[in-house]
């Protein structure tokens, strides 16, 4: 009996095991490339925090999906360790230095805001990792500071502003006033400097200049000194998309009537539940084109596999994933993961087909001194029946 049943068991056996041997390996063969992601998942401004995050756990499931990345003789799939820096310098220090000694990472994805990137910057120059964030100001990325390996991803105020208010002073001439209400740190500071210095030149003035602090709710004692100025334009540099939210209803709710405008993609999914869909209506915002024939169908693509995952569209979700993925072409051109070898092809003003279908290069040798900026098109956005439409292409400063 004993011996009939081993008989039976071994075939079986044996049968299993070439099975398994002719299972492709492709993926358990693979390597692991380490993007760590510091960013602010709690806070005042999480809500961008894990909207960046989601954006780049997508990027990295559809490269993922087509086996990954090619890096010399080597196949990579990408893993996403994450520490929330809470919008703190302390925090995202630790949170690089945490990622960098003991996950092993090879870029740093993350840094809203000035103070974190160069936070950041302290822990992982020195370790030779690459980072890619999207703080505002330009200490982020100017070579002064000596930050080698810090890009910004972002496509920031010195490359829009020019191209968005000259639009407006075009298609709104009655836009000749603007009242600027900022969260109180770098990014809102440099956005207001940059506005103030732009607005002469385009026949608009800036009537009303100030910040709040970080937990703010009731926005009426600014808002009134604001309206008194006379203002036809609030625009929002750099604060989260709740406060945004609530400066504009609490405004409308005080009389009033102009435009608003924000140096971001309008973030509807937030926008409309707290400030209504009346208030939200006729945002003018700037970014990538996410819909309509303005954009690429590989962004179209990203956005649907958004919205499946997610159940609704995040406007900052795409706002790094193409210079996310022009890095991860660079490391596969320099066929490495050393640093030195990916830096010199990025600042090679190399021009990069993203899996998004965006096109663009790092360059901003000019302003900054360096080229560690994302350069493609962007577009002025504007709130129409609920959606954020592209209504021109402007020119990105640095790209002319």
């Amino acid at each position: 009996m004993m011996k009939t049943m081993k008989s039976k068991i071994l075939p079986i056996f044996l049968t299993i095991v070439i099975v398994l041997l002719l299972i492709p390996c492709s993926k358990a063969g693979a390597k692991t490339l380490k993007v760590g992601i510091v960013l602010p998942l709690s806070g005042p401004v999480a809500k961008w925090g894990v909207s960046f995050r989601n954006g780049a756990v997508l990027l990295a499931e559809m490269i993922n999906a087509k086996g990954g990345l090619n890096i010399g003789k080597d196949k990579y799939l990408i893993e996403l360790p994450e520490q929330d820096d809470k919008f703190t310098a302390e925090g995202a220090a630790t949170a690089a230095r945490s990622l960098i000694e003991r996950d092993k990472v090879n870029l740093i994805y993350g840094g809203i805001g000035t103070h974190l990137v160069l936070a950041i910057a302290q822990v992982a120059e020195p370790a030779h990792i690459i980072t890619l964030h999207c703080a505002g100001a330009n200490e982020a990325i100017a070579k002064a500071k000596g930050n080698r390996y810090t890009f910004r991803g972002y496509i920031c105020y010195n490359e829009t502003y020019p191209g968005l208010l000259g639009w407006v002073a075009k298609t709104h001439p009655q836009g000749k006033s603007i009242a600027l209400l900022g969260l109180n740190y770098e990014s809102s500071w440099f956005g207001h400097e940059l506005i103030g210095k732009l607005a002469p030149g385009l026949g608009m003035s800036v009537v009303y200049n100030e910040y709040y602090e970080g937990g703010t709710k009731d926005f009426t004692p600014f808002l009134v000194k604001a309206l008194a100025a006379k203002p036809n334009i609030m625009f929002n540099t750099s604060s989260p998309t709740p406060d945004w939210a609530l400066i504009m209803k609490q405004a409308r709710q005080l009389g009033f009537e102009g435009l608003f405008m924000e140096s971001h993609p309008p973030s509807l999914s937030e926008l409309t539940p707290i400030a209504g869909k009346e208030v939200v209506e006729g945002i003018i915002g700037v970014g990538d084109a996410t819909s309509g024939p303005m954009a690429t169908q590989g962004t179209k693509d990203f956005v649907q596999a958004y919205i499946k995952k997610h159940g609704t569209w995040d406007a900052e979700a795409i706002v790094l994933a193409p210079s996310l993925h022009a890095i991860f072409q660079a490391m596969e051109q320099a066929g490495s993961l050393a640093s030195d070898k990916v830096v010199a092809i990025l600042e090679s003003g190399k021009q990069w087909k993203t899996i998004l279908g965006i096109v663009g290069k790092f360059g901003g040798t000019r302003i900054y001194g360096q080229p560690h900026q994302w350069l493609a098109p962007q577009y002025v956005l504007v709130v129409k029946s609920g959606e954020d439409v592209a209504v021109s292409e402007i020119p990105v400063t640095e790209m002319e």
